[in-house]
């Protein structure tokens, strides 16, 4: 479960206006 949330903080840390595409 930890790996899903760094990913997600991640995904919108490196690409907030690029591509925010839910990660489930």
């Amino acid at each position: 479960m930890l790996n899903k949330a760094i990913l997600k903080n991640a995904i919108m840390t490196i690409i907030p206006k690029v591509r925010p595409h839910p990660i489930a």
